[in-house]
């Protein structure tokens, strides 16, 4: 089924960030725990974040070891799935506020994996007369565009600022991740409105589900 865009939502999130304590975690399946509370999402990565478990959520400990700790969308994944019971929280660190990006009228998210050419004399598929390919790494841009001029984030393109930024569409779908503002282009005609496209180069980390 095809879904309209216009209730979509680009949100944005910059310095500074803000202290936090013991927040909680919901999981489905065990392995994956996400934040609970949706507008501490955005981890700061320049300040440590403290991850606990507890078996009956009164005795805490702190666990350095057996899991991938994702700050955008603050979660973390656990190798293994977790007994029957236990609660995972984040005992400190800082989380970036954010809010809606004024007056975005299109959005373009665009994600590329990566491969490099492993193909030898010998292998199967030089042998069929192809190349072999290996997966290396992900990257991507995102892209909005307005009609309203936004100077602050050309500004943030000139500071070379470090940001989170997150496109949500109507389902409730999301891909947002760290950034650098890339490009911003600025565009006015005597015959139109003054239009603004930005592109965020993601780095480091990003999150669609």
């Amino acid at each position: 089924m095809a879904t309209a865009g216009y209730n979509s939502q680009v949100l944005i999130a910059s310095l500074p960030s803000v202290a936090f304590t013991n927040e909680a975690t919901t999981t489905s399946d065990r392995i994956t725990y996400t934040i609970t509370s949706a507008v501490h999402r955005y981890f700061d990565k320049s300040v440590p974040v403290v991850t606990q478990t507890s078996p009956d959520g009164t005795s805490w400990t702190t666990v350095t070891v057996g899991f991938q700790l994702f700050r955008a969308n603050a979660r973390v994944v656990f190798a293994s799935q977790q007994p029957v019971g236990t609660q995972v929280r984040f005992q400190s660190g800082n989380y970036f506020p954010y809010a809606q990006l004024a007056e975005a009228a299109t959005c373009d998210v665009a994600f590329k994996l990566n491969t490099e050419d492993t193909t030898t004399f010998q292998s199967a598929a030089a042998s069929n007369g192809a190349h072999a390919f290996t997966p290396t790494t992900f990257e991507g841009t995102l892209k909005y565009g307005s009609f309203w001029l936004n100077i602050a984030r050309a500004q943030s393109l000139v500071a070379r600022d470090y940001l989170i930024v997150s496109f949500q569409l109507p389902t409730g779908n999301r891909y947002e991740g760290f950034c650098y503002a890339m490009d911003c282009d600025i565009k006015d005609d005597v015959n139109k409105v003054v239009t603004q496209d930005v592109t965020f180069q993601l780095t480091d980390e990003f999150f669609n589900a």
